[in-house]
């Protein structure tokens, strides 16, 4: 299609982790290939798994897949450049340290060059860091490298403890939401220094403020900062201090869930998923309750699971239930009726009669706000069609790419 580069990743199973890989400049041979990290269930659409189920011994793989990002017809196309096996159930999200780790040439003698440190939340209750070599010294060719996991270099394990959502503080602090609506900070770098085998208490933060499964975790920015928002199933968002443990400001609380959030820090503000819709609230920390009230964005019609946000840029990018992918701009407003505009991307469409799923871009679809039967509901769609819905969506460390 003129003027639209993409791609479309079939990856066999449902995608809960989704992450690219932060390149550092200085040391990048190739700035148009990037490296993007997928995980998920091993099962599509008919596989399910309760909030505090713990896995044993379920076998699955971490996926790290290479292409191209410029926007010529040339560009390279997606392929499948490392597989990591490992035995530590589902992947409910992962997450690279967001700078100083990526290398092509190895910086200890002896050693693979890094392509990162990847953090990831599994369904065995615990969540690892794991030093990602890079495909580049291990392939042979364009062949697909298999690697299997004996050991990693962190891990995180809580009794009774299941951790969901994981978020990078700068490249020192690892947020972490379980289940039952506590929240950790590691201090993961002082936990990568020495020999994997020297357990040390690296925690320097614990709240059990929320009352649900936390669902989301933002911190103020890219760089190292003491602040961070959280949300989750008690529909409660809340702000964190890390330099006090008793400070901890309440944006808002509503008879649902609150399964993202994201922070602008450039913006100053939040972005906040709702049942069909994405909100915002300014914050300022003199004092940090000094929260204005919320602004709704309209542009779904089902329930909003994932909102990204890019330093580059104003754009918030958010996915349903019902497989449309939007993009809106907070600072362009309809000067009539003050709403904020949103730009249909695509939207998904599963055809049950013939078993296939389509594409439509946005240009051809219709927001489903337009509809009026939409708003003849009480309520909408929790879940409309599973093999439709967008469980994430992130946005890549460039002025121009958000990804699906």
């Amino acid at each position: 299609m003129e003027n639209r580069r993409g791609f479309i990743i079939r990856t066999g199973g449902s995608i809960f982790g989704l992450d690219f890989v932060p390149k550092r400049p200085s040391v990048d041979s190739e700035p148009s290939v990037a490296y993007l990290a997928v995980g998920g269930y091993r099962g599509a659409h008919e596989e399910h798994h309760t909030l505090n189920e713990i896995q044993s011994g379920y076998q699955n793989a971490l996926q790290i897949w290479r292409y191209g990002q410029t926007t010529g017809l040339d560009t390279e196309k997606p392929s499948l450049a490392m597989c990591i096996l490992h035995d530590y159930g589902v992947v409910y999200e992962l997450k690279w340290c967001p700078y100083g780790a990526y290398e092509e040439v190895s910086s200890v003698q002896g050693t693979w060059p890094k392509l990162g440190i990847l953090a990831a939340a599994f369904g065995d209750g615990t969540v690892r860091l794991l030093v990602v070599p890079h495909p580049k010294a291990i392939q042979k060719g364009q062949e697909t490298v298999y690697l299997r996991v004996e050991a990693v270099r962190s891990t995180f394990a809580y009794p009774r403890i299941n951790c969901r959502s994981i978020a990078w503080g700068g490249h020192s602090f690892l947020a972490m939401g379980s289940t039952s609506g506590s929240i950790m900070v590691q201090n993961a770098m002082l936990s990568l220094v020495g020999s994997p085998s020297v357990r040390r208490n690296t925690m320097i933060y614990h709240s059990n403020q929320h009352e649900g499964s936390v669902e989301s975790i933002a911190w103020y920015g890219s760089l190292e900062s003491c602040f961070f928002a959280s949300t989750g199933r008690d529909g409660r968002t809340l702000v964190h201090d890390l330099r006090d443990v008793s400070t901890i400001g309440e944006v808002c609380r509503v008879t649902g869930t609150r399964h993202a959030v994201a922070w602008k820090p450039t913006m100053g503000v939040f972005f906040l998923s709702n049942d069909n819709s994405v909100q915002h609230a300014s914050v300022s920390f003199d004092p940090i309750q000094s929260i204005t009230k919320l602004t709704k964005h309209i542009g779904h019609s089902s329930q909003v699971w994932s909102i990204s946000t890019s330093e580059f840029h104003d754009c918030i990018a958010s996915g349903s239930t019902d497989g449309y992918f939007n993009i809106m701009d907070p600072t362009l407003t309809r000067m009539k009726t003050r709403t904020q505009l949103h730009r249909i991307m695509y939207k998904l469409v599963w055809n049950e009669a013939t078993s296939t799923l389509r594409y439509i871009d946005g240009k051809y679809v219709f927001s489903p706000v337009q509809d009026a039967n939409v708003w003849g509901y009480a309520s909408h769609p929790i879940l409309s069609v599973q093999r439709v819905s967008l469980c994430i969506i992130i946005g890549m460390d460039l002025p121009n790419a958000f990804l699906r």
